[in-house]
């Protein structure tokens, strides 16, 4: 390969240059509303991450944890602002994707093709093995534990019931999939939160006086250790992680909205950090150290004869079925285009694009059955891809697309923060499960 043939992995560009490319709009008429998108964002960062947060928080110790939480807050917004300036200031690619295709150098980019597909096949893996957890706790509530499923007919049930869900070709064909979606995340909080405050209460029944220190778990302190603060960091990075979605939900969005898609991003974001911080704060409260990387599980087996507990459950499991395709749709968007050379998802046929959705469920039933610790997935791909993906590129292209100040500052600050972050969580995480 000649010098000339090199690409460095930020090359220089001009606003003119988004002229010369073929756009590869996957959504054109833009008929995605504001408040769709920022459904869309919030539910992507919500979740599966609803039931890690107070395990996060108990690794890293509260005062610490809450600082992580803030970091990784201010963080996701200036990614969401520099992808979405990102996606105007060059109208020819409308996927995180064909961004990095045309603004990093060719093995950059081949790079993140496979990361994302890996991340995203391992999200929906995550939420595959989370809904197995929510069918079984159900199933022993109900009292048949004596004819459990196996895990093989639970994969089955999840495959036929997602499979239809994620049929949805974009997101402005999930906008009521999302508001329903975030409805039910709103009730797995309310229920967590008063849950939480009714082991707190019963714990002042048995620890009189009722002062603060009687009131929380034992282990429950403002710092652990700097190995525990690093093994929290990649949970609170992936819980977050919803970048990949931004270029695509800015070409989908209404161009009248489109002037307002940063704010839509920061309004999700701190949206999404509130709900984090109250079922953190409320889960850590209740059981300190032995927080658990399930809080809704452990809430149950805490008080086993709370109904609105196992109408918690209910929820969350109609919170993961519907996260499903915010998840399955860029993955497969990214398919389609390197495999089929398609730009539109819209124009596959229909049979091939029912073969390519149900080929993605399938694989990540297998992910899911292969790795059952949702703690550790969710560390491995925080520390592998998230911080990557999530800073690093969207630095690396803020640097390389923007001109304002603010925008090649917020550049320069995600770049380093990603290259800073990914050793020490991956090492973090390879100390912590030796």
């Amino acid at each position: 390969m000649t010098a000339s043939e090199r690409k460095p992995l930020i090359q220089k560009w001009t606003a003119g240059d988004a002229s010369k490319g073929k756009t590869d709009s996957l959504n054109p008429s833009g008929d995605l509303s504001l408040l769709g998108a920022i459904f869309a964002l919030a539910c992507t960062s919500t979740g599966s991450g609803l039931v890690a947060i107070p395990h996060a928080l108990s690794l890293a110790g509260l005062g610490v944890g809450f600082g992580i939480l803030s970091f990784a807050t201010v963080l996701n917004a200036l990614s969401l602002h520099c992808l979405f300036a990102c996606s105007r200031a060059d109208p020819s690619c409308s996927s995180y994707q064909a961004l990095a295709r045309k603004h990093l150098s060719r093995e950059v980019s081949a790079f993140i093709e496979l990361a994302t597909g890996l991340l995203l096949l391992g999200a929906i893996g995550t939420t595959f093995l989370l809904s197995s957890h929510v069918l079984s706790s159900v199933q022993l509530a109900m009292g048949t534990g004596s004819t459990h499923l196996s895990e093989d007919v639970l994969s089955l049930f999840l495959f036929l019931l997602i499979l239809p869900i994620c049929l949805g070709r974009n997101f402005a064909a999930l906008q009521w999939t999302n508001t329903v979606n975030f409805a039910c995340t709103l009730g797995v909080v309310v229920v967590i939160c008063r849950a939480s405050l009714h082991v707190l209460s019963n714990r002042l029944e048995y620890r009189p006086p009722a002062t603060f220190t009687n009131l929380l778990a034992p282990g429950m302190a403002n710092t652990t250790s700097v190995g525990g603060a690093l093994a929290a960091l990649p949970i609170i990075l992936y819980i977050f992680f919803n970048q990949i979605i931004a270029p695509q939900l800015f070409f989908e969005l209404k161009k009248e909205a489109r002037p307002f898609a940063s704010a839509a991003g920061g309004f999700a974001t701190v949206a999404c950090s509130l709900i984090y911080l109250a079922v953190g704060l409320l889960g850590y409260a209740c059981f300190g150290a032995a927080t658990s990387s399930d809080i809704l599980v452990q809430l149950a087996a805490s008080d086993s004869g709370d109904v609105l507990i196992f109408v918690g459950q209910a929820l969350f499991a109609i919170v993961l079925l519907l996260s499903m395709p915010l998840v399955m749709t860029p993955l497969r968007a990214m398919i389609v285009t390197a495999c089929f050379n398609q730009a539109r998802v819209e124009d596959v046929p229909f049979g091939m694009h029912f073969a390519i959705t149900a080929l993605i469920l399938a694989t990540s039933a297998a992910i899911a059955r292969t790795v059952p610790w949702v703690g550790l997935l969710m560390g491995i791909m925080g520390s592998t891809s998230v911080s990557f993906l999530a800073l690093t590129i969207p630095g690396a292209l803020a640097i390389r697309c923007l001109q304002g100040k603010f925008e090649k500052l917020a550049g320069y600050v995600l770049f380093g923060a990603g290259i800073v972050c990914t050793p020490l969580t991956l090492a973090a995480l390879i100390a912590q499960h030796t």
